[in-house]
């Protein structure tokens, strides 16, 4: 397997192994080096993980022996479903629902999706539900996707208070941005634009104290100039004034029962 050492050079990192231990651990491996010989690779090359992910990866291939850490689960949930590897799959599963907490919840999240894990992605749903702002905090909050953030605004049963909620995603968007490759194009960073103003839509920001509104928000620019007008028309004025941004209050999963329900 080889690895590129950068995008700006041609330097690989080569990483050996046995095409016969690949084929009898992986399908995917068996119908890549098996066969007629003249379709037959000799070399793979890897563009999308780094060599030392991989070597853990190739690890557990040899040995079925893995200490799976949170740092690198994300990519070995990855390879092990690219790859067919089901018994790992079992693994990193069991190791999620046994590690699953607030500081990693949203990281467990985005693998039981490519899972397709309804059990374990309930399971995470219920502790962003219940503990919104804990999770808001965590590292792997700010390395969410757009499709997984979405989600999440989306989201009635959310226990925050809306401003919070915004300046949390605020930091998601200057933790995106930081991210992006620095000599991407205008197209793509108009691109990004128009995402984030789709995502933002979906903060509620008439559940905001005017107050909280006026301090935080408008210095974003994550809303255009109308946006704001009309919010600030929203809070001073008695009329009913239309804002685009959902009203619906957020109202939890917290559920009020009684001890002596026959009382």
């Amino acid at each position: 397997f080889s690895f590129p050492e950068s995008s700006t050079d041609d330097k690989c990192v080569v990483v050996p192994a046995h095409s016969y231990i690949l084929a009898i651990s992986s399908p995917i491996f068996f119908n890549m080096l098996t066969g007629d010989s003249r379709n037959r690779k000799k070399t793979v090359h890897i563009t999308d993980y780094d060599p030392e992910i991989f070597q853990i990866f190739l690890h557990y291939l040899y040995s079925e022996e893995l200490e799976i850490k949170m740092d690198y689960l994300q990519d070995l949930v990855h390879l092990a479903s690219k790859y067919s590897v089901y018994s790992l799959v079992d693994k990193c599963v069991e190791f999620m629902k046994e590690n699953l907490n607030t500081s990693n919840v949203f990281v467990v999240l985005q693998c039981s999706e490519l899972l397709e894990d309804n059990d374990l992605q309930k399971r995470c749903w219920d502790i962003v539900e219940l503990q919104t702002n804990e999770v808001i905090k965590s590292d792997g909050f700010l390395s969410l996707d757009k499709d997984c953030m979405l989600k999440f605004l989306q989201r009635d049963s959310l226990l925050v208070q809306e401003i919070e909620l915004f300046k949390a995603f605020d930091s998601w968007i200057a933790s995106q941005s930081g991210n992006q490759d620095r000599n991407s194009s205008l197209q793509e960073f108009e691109e990004r634009k128009f995402v984030y103003s789709q995502l933002v839509n979906h903060i509620r920001f008439p559940l905001m104290s005017p107050r909280d509104f006026a301090e935080t928000v408008p210095q974003t620019n994550l809303l255009s100039e109308n946006d704001v007008i009309n919010m600030f028309l929203f809070f001073t004025s008695g009329s009913d004034v239309d804002v685009s941004f959902s009203k619906k209050p957020r109202t939890g999963t917290l559920k009020h029962c009684r001890l002596f329900p026959e009382t």
